[in-house]
């Protein structure tokens, strides 16, 4: 793929990326390495795994982490009720027909007839699933910076070279090259994340829009007019430099567009108009109140 199909790829499932993001996409493709993406929130980062799936035509799986989440909630587990079902189940079949055994050998007729750790009990959770051989993926690892050291350090076996351990099963998944996923790691750099696992990406930061990217952005995704998205990104841009507990994301822009653009139509700029509307794009109080009085002191 070259890097004016991979734009336009980007662009047809809603996201405007520059030359950079592209070369360091198609530079991870061909490498087959992980891409960590830091930013402030809000910028972009999960937005852009999520239209290159799209442009890709491939499937998404997505992590979302989080404080306390544990490694079997991402790469697998075994369906532990399913296997004490199973195991009661067999157990009666076989007193009912084994009349003259000894327990241990019931045990052992037991043992034979199933095996409650095959694949047949496994659970494949995202990052498995990512790399089971069923079709090359997406794989979103969200906001890693929110999870433990620990399970950072669990996932370096998966993107060293796209397998994983299951000692129950005593082999390896090993994901055939061809579909190696996709990997996207994003971070809002709450955490500093280990050496190890950023030897193993390839690094892109995403500053926050420029004007003509804003509004090119909003343009396209509110389907407002270009001249109306270059007034409201302009205002998003300033309202950002603002003193704010939490900045308004780039979706967040767009969707003030469309409330605007939509309900008030050429008086969208007004000043009322404009504060009416503040609960889009502000999420707190004392932001309201910020934004207000900016918004106020803008000429009609």
């Amino acid at each position: 793929m070259k890097k004016d199909e991979l734009l336009a790829g980007l662009a047809a499932g809603g996201y405007v990326a520059n030359d950079q993001i592209a070369y360091t996409l198609l530079n991870a493709m061909q490498l087959r390495v992980p891409v960590l993406l830091e930013g402030e929130p809000g910028v972009g980062k999960t937005a852009l795994a999520k239209a290159l799936a799209k442009a890709l035509d491939k499937e998404l799986i997505r992590v979302q982490f989080y404080e306390g989440i544990t490694n079997r909630d991402i790469m697998y587990e075994y369906d532990y009720a399913r296997q004490m079902l199973t195991t009661v189940a067999l157990q009666q079949s076989i007193q009912e027909n084994s009349s003259g055994l000894s327990i241990h050998e019931t045990q052992e007729l037991l043992k034979r007839e199933v095996d409650i750790y095959d694949e047949s009990f496994l659970i494949q959770r995202p990052l498995l699933r990512a790399i089971n051989g069923r079709g090359q993926k997406v794989l979103l690892l969200d906001e890693i910076d929110k999870t433990s050291e620990e399970t950072e350090y669990a996932l370096l076996e998966l993107l060293s070279d796209f397998s994983m351990s299951i000692p129950e099963l005593g082999k390896t998944i090993v994901c055939p090259g061809e579909q190696i996923p996709i990997v996207f790691l994003t971070s809002n750099n709450t955490r500093e994340l280990s050496d190890a696992l950023r030897r193993r990406c390839l690094y892109l930061y995403m500053p926050n829009k420029s004007l003509e990217e804003l509004t090119n952005i909003i343009h396209m995704k509110a389907e407002v007019p270009e001249g109306f998205a270059k007034t409201v990104a302009g205002l998003i841009q300033e309202i950002r430099e603002l003193d704010l507990k939490q900045r308004p994301s780039v979706s967040e822009g767009i969707s003030w567009a469309q409330v605007l653009f939509t309900q008030f139509g050429d008086a969208a700029l007004k000043k009322e108009n404009l504060t009416d509307s503040i609960g889009v794009i502000a999420k707190n109080r004392g932001d309201c109140e910020t934004i207000e009085k900016f918004l106020k002191g803008q000429d009609a």
